[in-house]
């Protein structure tokens, strides 16, 4: 795993134990990048990292929203990232953020400034536009740690990022929970050439890996899964 830690394999079996993990043997999954190239291979795996209050319900229970918070919460620590604003990219990515403050609340005693963003239906579907009405900026505190559940293409991330920036805020880091590894398609690539600090706390490769040698995945699965990632 990313971070080698043994709650962190815990963590990554409790996610496939709970159903948020679904591999198929061949491609059927759709990514928000199929809005622009509806032709791109359909994925074999996808998460869903949701509860079932979030308006795309899925099966996280509250254990395991904190779990994540704090795997997030110990990748922005790890990894040295300074911010003084934090926020959940929607709508996934807001849960972890409200439970990320806990563990900063829990650490400083000192409460840390949020912004939400807002999304809209557009004719090529959803995407982040603006902050939520009624959000307060901080009059001082400028950089911001956006959380999210997955990066796949990065286009919401980039959305996230372009609001930030008319809001007058610096994106000191974006975090997430997987991070699919395309080699030299990967999102984290792109990223990093414009410029932005990214972590993730497992890579879909790893993850694969590990429930291939734990055995809750088959040969043709884990097969289905590399090669998927291989053709990007």
């Amino acid at each position: 795993m990313t971070s080698a830690t043994m709650d962190f394999t815990e963590l990554a079996d409790k996610l496939f134990d709970i159903g948020a993990v679904n591999i198929e043997c061949e491609g059927k999954f759709r990514f928000k990048r199929h809005e622009k190239e509806p032709n791109a291979p359909l994925s074999p795996i996808y998460f869903n990292f949701r509860t079932q209050s979030n308006p795309k319900p899925g099966p996280l229970t509250s254990g395991l929203v904190i779990d994540i918070a704090l795997a997030l919460y110990r990748l922005a620590r790890d990894n040295s990232i300074v911010y003084d604003v934090v926020s959940g990219i929607p709508n996934a990515g807001e849960i972890f953020a409200e439970q990320f403050l806990n563990f900063l609340w829990n650490d400083t005693r000192s409460p840390f400034p949020s912004v939400s963003f807002e999304k809209e239906e557009t004719g090529a579907g959803r995407r982040i536009a603006r902050l939520k009405p009624g959000t307060v900026l901080p009059e001082y505190e400028k950089k911001l740690l956006l959380l999210d559940d997955v990066l796949e293409g990065a286009e919401t991330k980039f959305e996230a990022i372009q609001v930030a920036k008319d809001n007058g805020l610096e994106v000191a880091g974006i975090l997430t929970l997987v991070c699919y590894d395309y080699g030299s398609s990967d999102a984290s690539l792109r990223l990093a050439q414009a410029g932005y600090v990214f972590h993730s706390v497992f890579t879909v490769s790893e993850l694969v890996e590990h429930y291939f040698s734990t055995r809750r995945i088959d040969q043709e699965q884990f097969d289905a899964v590399i090669r998927f990632l291989n053709s990007r």
